[in-house]
């Protein structure tokens, strides 16, 4: 037997007014207490939900008649559907798998970069060490070298020094003679000048005229001499005093380096304050090399060496 439509539609409209007549009458009996009114209505509401899921259109081709006649359509339940949609065993299974193989990959990776990072690390300490030694090896020849050369600077600044003191003794000397000609001058002009005041036939160009005119010039000539040693002395001081200036700078430095390098020296892994100090790759890399550091040196000592075998000042004879 075929359902109609309408027959579907009547069935329905006489459920609703079933219940209607149920509430009516169940209403004008007596009235609903809340405990009456919540067993009641969740009850409708699951048969309205029944009722619902069951009611279905279906369309149906009829091969006999030619035409298209109006059948049972189905619609399956949710629970049908989720069942269905549900993995089997070997689903479960293989993504399981899939995911412990991925895991296994991962943790080799991970395995495989921590031994990198032992290596490296066990590497970078075995060169630092080795750079270490290098280093230390080198700062105790360094500070052998800063130690020659304070010696040989030290020796030469303290030559330098006591030529410096004899300059300056000879030229206060000079300076002394210069001022004691000043009386002999002006002795002798005098003499000549008095000479100058005889009349007549006393006015002779005899030998002590001459001698008076020798001696003045022999002053004057003196005097002339001692002017130009002691502006040549003079200069020879600022000469000295610039030499021994450099080696009391380079003295300084070395003595500088020297107490750094020895630090330096006595640093170590465990050595307290070891930390970076922010702006140390910016800092200039290298002033000199050894060889120029070394030729400074040199240098300076042969400028003051020169300095020191210049003539002395003779002031003994005039």
């Amino acid at each position: 037997m075929t359902t109609t439509v309408s027959d579907m539609f009547q069935l329905k409209l006489h459920n609703q007014q079933s219940r209607s007549d149920l509430l009516v009458r169940v209403r004008s009996a007596a009235p609903l207490t809340p405990q009456m009114i919540v067993a009641i209505q969740p009850t409708a509401q699951r048969q309205q939900q029944q009722q619902s899921e069951s009611c279905f259109f279906a369309v149906k081709t009829d091969s006999t008649r030619g035409g298209s006649s109006v059948g049972s359509k189905r619609v399956s339940n949710p629970t049908h559907n989720t069942i269905a949609s549900r993995h089997t065993n070997n689903d479960w299974a293989n993504f399981n798998k899939a995911n412990e193989r991925q895991s296994n990959r991962v943790r080799s990776a991970a395995e495989q970069s921590n031994r990198n990072a032992w290596s490296t690390m066990r590497d970078t300490e075995a060169l630092t060490r080795v750079r270490q030694a290098d280093v230390t090896e080198k700062l105790s020849k360094r500070v052998e070298d800063i130690e020659y050369w304070k010696l040989q600077l030290a020796s030469e600044a303290k030559l330098n020094s006591a030529e410096t003191e004899d300059l300056v003794e000879h030229i206060q000397v000079l300076e002394s003679y210069l001022a004691y000609t000043a009386k002999p001058l002006n002795v002798t002009e005098v003499c000549l000048a008095h000479r100058e005041q005889r009349t007549d036939i006393d006015l002779v160009h005899d030998e002590v005229e001459r001698q008076l005119h020798r001696e003045l010039e022999c002053i004057r000539k003196c005097q002339d001499q001692m002017r130009r040693m002691v502006e040549k002395s003079t200069a020879q001081l600022s000469v000295n005093w610039a030499a021994l200036q450099q080696l009391n700078k380079d003295l300084r430095n070395k003595t500088q380096a020297q107490s750094i390098d020895g630090k330096i020296i006595h640093l170590g892994n465990q050595s307290p304050g070891i930390d970076f100090r922010p702006g140390a790759e910016s800092a200039e890399r290298c002033v000199s090399i050894p060889h120029s550091w070394a030729r400074h040196s040199q240098e300076n000592i042969g400028k003051s060496q020169a300095c020191r075998r210049l003539p002395s000042v003779n002031v003994g004879h005039c």
